[in-house]
C-alpha cells in the first residue's frame, strides 16, 4: 500500500484552509491532491503515460473525492487549476483546539483513501476519512482511563468542513463526562495501580483543640452613669491698682551762658522771685556806682 503524506496549512486551525500533497502510485503514475475545506473546493489529479491525465473536482455540493477519477483533461490546464486552487486562501482561521491536524492518503491499488486526524485531548482523537465513495465519515474515539471508559461516536457528512464541525460538537458530550470526573475526583479510589504507587496521604495528627480557648463569660451589668460635673464659678476680676504719682521733672543743668534752663519748680515760686529781686538790686547798685565814679572823674 502506497502512503502519501499531505501538507495541512495551517495545522493549528480548527478547520484548515488548505490540504495538499503529491506522490507516486507506482506503475509510472503520479498523484496530486488539493482540498480547500473552508470553501468546499478542491481537485484530485492523476497522470501517466498510458492513461494521460484524469481528475476529479467537487460537484453537487460535495467535496469528498471519488475514485476512479471520472474526468479526463489536458495536462497543462489541470496543472493550472491545481495552482489556482492554492491562491486566495483568505485570512487565518480560528485556532482554539489543542494539538494539530495530521493528514495522509493511502492507495491500495483499487481505491484512494484520504485521512485526517487530530488529538483533541490526551485521551480522545477525532478521525475523518474518505474512501473514494464521495462521502466523508468522522469518528470520535475516547480512550479508557481511570476516570472514563472507552467510547466511540461517529457520523457522516457531504462536506469536509461539516464532518469536522460534527465531530467537534460530539466531543462536548463525550469529553465532558470524562473531564468532570477527572477534575473533581481523586484517582486513587478508581485506579489500584496508581494508588499503590502514590497512596493517599495519612490523616494528619490533630493539633490542640482550638475550642479549648473559649471561656464562657456572664453578661456584665452596665455601670451607673456618672453625674455631670458642676460648672466652676467664674473668677472675680481683680480690683485695679491706684496709679503711682508722677515724678517731678529735674531742672536742666546749665551749659554756660547758652544752656537751656531747667523749668522752675512750681513748689518754690516765692524763692525765685526773691532771687530775682536781689539780682535787680545788685544790678542797680552797680550802675549807680559806675555813674558816680564817672562824674567824679569829670570834675
Amino acid at each position: 500500500m502506497k502512503k502519501i503524506n499531505l501538507q495541512v496549512l495551517d495545522e493549528l486551525e480548527d478547520i484548515p484552509r488548505l490540504i495538499r500533497g503529491h506522490g507516486k502510485l507506482g506503475g509510472g503514475r503520479e498523484l496530486a491532491i488539493v482540498l480547500r475545506p473552508t470553501s468546499g473546493d478542491g481537485m484530485v489529479a492523476m497522470s501517466s503515460k498510458e492513461e494521460g491525465t484524469v481528475f476529479w473536482h467537487p460537484q453537487e455540493g460535495k467535496d469528498a473525492p471519488k475514485w476512479p477519477l471520472p474526468h479526463a483533461g489536458q495536462a497543462d490546464k489541470v496543472v493550472q487549476s491545481l495552482k489556482a486552487l492554492q491562491q486566495g486562501l483568505g485570512r487565518l482561521g480560528e485556532r482554539t483546539l489543542k494539538a494539530q491536524w495530521r493528514a495522509y492518503a493511502t492507495f491500495d491499488g483499487a481505491n484512494l483513501h484520504i485521512h485526517l486526524e487530530r488529538k483533541i485531548a490526551t485521551y480522545a482523537k477525532l478521525k475523518i476519512a474518505c474512501d473514494g465513495n464521495g462521502k466523508w465519515t468522522w469518528e470520535l474515539e475516547r480512550l479508557a482511563q481511570w476516570y472514563s471508559t472507552s467510547a466511540k461516536v461517529n457520523g457522516g457528512a457531504a462536506l469536509l468542513s461539516a464532518a469536522i464541525t460534527a465531530g467537534l460538537q460530539a466531543s462536548v458530550a463525550v469529553l465532558g463526562e470524562a473531564c468532570s470526573m477527572r477534575d473533581s475526583h481523586r484517582r486513587q479510589p478508581f485506579d489500584a495501580t496508581y494508588a499503590a504507587a502514590k497512596p493517599m496521604p495519612e490523616p494528619k495528627a490533630k493539633k490542640k483543640d482550638p475550642v479549648e480557648n473559649f471561656s464562657g463569660k456572664d453578661k456584665k451589668e452596665p455601670k451607673a452613669a456618672k453625674p455631670p460635673k458642676q460648672p466652676k464659678e467664674p473668677k472675680q476680676p481683680k480690683e485695679p491698682k491706684e496709679p503711682k504719682a508722677a515724678k517731678e521733672p529735674r531742672a536742666a543743668r546749665g551749659t554756660g551762658g547758652a544752656g537751656t534752663k531747667r523749668a522752675a519748680s512750681p513748689a518754690a515760686p516765692a524763692a525765685d522771685a526773691q532771687k530775682d529781686q536781689l539780682l535787680m538790686n545788685a544790678f542797680q547798685a552797680a550802675v549807680a556806682n559806675a555813674l558816680g565814679g564817672g562824674a567824679a572823674a569829670a570834675r
